[in-house]
């Protein structure tokens, strides 16, 4: 797949998402609003640094014993932190519509 293909084809995809999110208002909470913000600014960090400078910079190395962490950047903490977030937001919701039993 050419290059500029892999990076629009996401962006597009994300756009739309972004795009059904805001028209039908389908979460109005600030924790799913919180975990989009930390994903979507991650992921332009390293779109913006891929397109002016043809690859992402990863500066954070974490050493354990003979362990290593691999290498990674602010921007993939960014994502990963929303991620986390957007799944705790997903089990929250799900405990909230089981029913109870008892």
């Amino acid at each position: 797949m050419p290059a500029a293909v892999s990076l629009i084809l996401p962006l597009v995809v994300v756009g739309v998402a972004l795009f059904l999110y805001y028209r039908y208002s389908l979460f109005n909470n600030s924790l799913i609003n919180v975990a989009m913000g930390f994903f979507l600014g991650g992921s332009l960090g390293n779109l913006v640094d891929r397109l002016f400078f043809g690859y992402v910079t990863d500066f954070i190395d974490i050493h354990w014993g003979r362990f290593q962490w691999p290498t990674f950047n602010l921007a993939d903490m960014a994502i990963l932190l929303g991620t986390l977030l957007f799944i705790v937001f997903i089990f929250r919701l799900r405990l909230r519509k089981t029913p109870k039993h008892g």
